[in-house]
Protein backbone atom coordinates (compact mmCIF):
# COMPACT_ATOMS: atom_id res chain seq x y z
CA UNK A 1 0.00 0.00 0.00
CA UNK A 2 1.69 3.73 -0.98
CA UNK A 3 1.78 6.13 1.87
CA UNK A 4 0.41 9.42 1.13
CA UNK A 5 1.49 11.94 3.53
CA UNK A 6 -0.75 14.59 3.91
CA UNK A 7 1.96 17.58 5.01
CA UNK A 8 5.20 18.09 3.44
CA UNK A 9 8.41 16.74 4.35
CA UNK A 10 10.11 19.03 7.08
CA UNK A 11 12.24 19.23 9.59
CA UNK A 12 11.48 20.08 13.27
CA UNK A 13 13.67 21.80 15.44
CA UNK A 14 15.07 20.22 18.75
CA UNK A 15 11.79 21.65 21.26
CA UNK A 16 14.20 20.29 24.40
CA UNK A 17 17.50 22.45 23.71
CA UNK A 18 14.60 25.22 22.75
CA UNK A 19 12.71 25.28 26.06
CA UNK A 20 16.21 24.71 27.69
CA UNK A 21 17.35 28.10 26.28
CA UNK A 22 14.56 29.76 27.93
CA UNK A 23 15.25 28.47 31.31
CA UNK A 24 12.59 25.82 30.88
CA UNK A 25 13.21 22.02 32.25
CA UNK A 26 12.90 19.87 28.79
CA UNK A 27 13.06 16.21 28.62
CA UNK A 28 13.05 14.31 24.99
CA UNK A 29 10.72 11.17 24.96
CA UNK A 30 12.20 8.24 21.68
CA UNK A 31 11.03 5.70 22.86
CA UNK A 32 7.44 4.77 24.82
CA UNK A 33 9.62 2.60 27.25
CA UNK A 34 10.30 5.44 29.06
CA UNK A 35 7.30 7.48 29.07
CA UNK A 36 6.24 7.29 33.05
CA UNK A 37 9.63 7.62 34.40
CA UNK A 38 9.71 10.97 32.19
CA UNK A 39 6.06 12.05 33.27
CA UNK A 40 6.43 11.53 36.74
CA UNK A 41 10.23 13.17 36.79
CA UNK A 42 8.49 16.53 34.79
CA UNK A 43 5.31 16.44 36.91
CA UNK A 44 7.28 16.21 40.23
CA UNK A 45 9.38 19.32 39.00
CA UNK A 46 8.57 22.55 40.47
CA UNK A 47 8.39 24.80 37.61
CA UNK A 48 7.32 24.88 33.48
CA UNK A 49 8.33 21.59 31.60
CA UNK A 50 8.15 20.44 28.29
CA UNK A 51 8.23 17.04 26.87
CA UNK A 52 9.38 16.55 23.53
CA UNK A 53 7.72 13.46 21.96
CA UNK A 54 9.49 11.97 18.92
CA UNK A 55 6.97 10.22 16.55
CA UNK A 56 7.25 8.01 13.70
CA UNK A 57 7.10 9.91 10.35
CA UNK A 58 4.81 7.54 9.08
CA UNK A 59 2.52 6.90 12.00
CA UNK A 60 -0.92 8.52 11.38
CA UNK A 61 -1.47 11.15 14.57
CA UNK A 62 -5.06 10.62 15.02
CA UNK A 63 -7.94 12.39 15.88
CA UNK A 64 -6.40 14.61 12.47
CA UNK A 65 -8.50 17.66 11.26
CA UNK A 66 -8.25 17.49 7.47
CA UNK A 67 -8.34 20.61 5.32
CA UNK A 68 -11.32 22.21 4.60
CA UNK A 69 -13.01 20.65 7.30
CA UNK A 70 -14.60 21.75 10.77
CA UNK A 71 -13.72 20.93 14.21
CA UNK A 72 -16.49 18.59 14.86
CA UNK A 73 -15.66 16.16 11.58
CA UNK A 74 -11.97 14.91 12.62
CA UNK A 75 -10.95 12.15 10.97
CA UNK A 76 -10.31 9.01 13.29
CA UNK A 77 -7.74 7.36 11.38
CA UNK A 78 -8.15 4.03 9.54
Amino acid sequence: MERRPNTSNFSSPDFAIVAKGFGIRAETLDSPVDMDKKLKSLIEYNGPSLLEVKIDYSADVVPMLLAGQEMNNMWMGE
